[in-house]
């Protein structure tokens, strides 16, 4: 299920950052369709929260839409797990993110 990938790059962000940074998912429903949205939290700096992108589905996981200013297609679509994960993978690994999760923690250690 997407939602289980998503709690476990939660973990894998908290743990890659020593654990100085955390992911969190908040799912909402929204009429027939299910969206989790992902966050970068930095609890050292009040909690600070930024959002990282969204994904929506509807009841069968997929396809689902993946809403980021990381990838170079803002609205992409993945058709199955497979392809969500390479999403994630690029999100993940972009410029964008990896200046955010940077900066966020030259801030806790300044």
């Amino acid at each position: 299920m997407p939602v289980a990938i998503l709690k476990e790059q939660a973990s894998l962000l908290h743990e890659k950052t020593g654990w100085s940074l955390e992911g969190k998912v908040s799912t909402h429903v929204e009429g027939k369709s299910f969206e989790h949205y992902f966050y970068i939290v930095a609890p050292a700096l009040d909690n600070y929260h930024y959002r990282l992108f969204k994904v929506k589905h509807e009841i069968e996981p997929f396809p689902l839409w993946i809403y980021s200013e990381a990838l170079p297609n803002p609205e992409h679509e993945a058709g199955t797990s497979d392809e969500f994960i390479q999403a994630l993978k690029a999100i993940f690994a972009s410029e964008k993110t990896r200046k955010l999760v940077v900066t966020l923690l030259a801030q806790i250690k300044s």
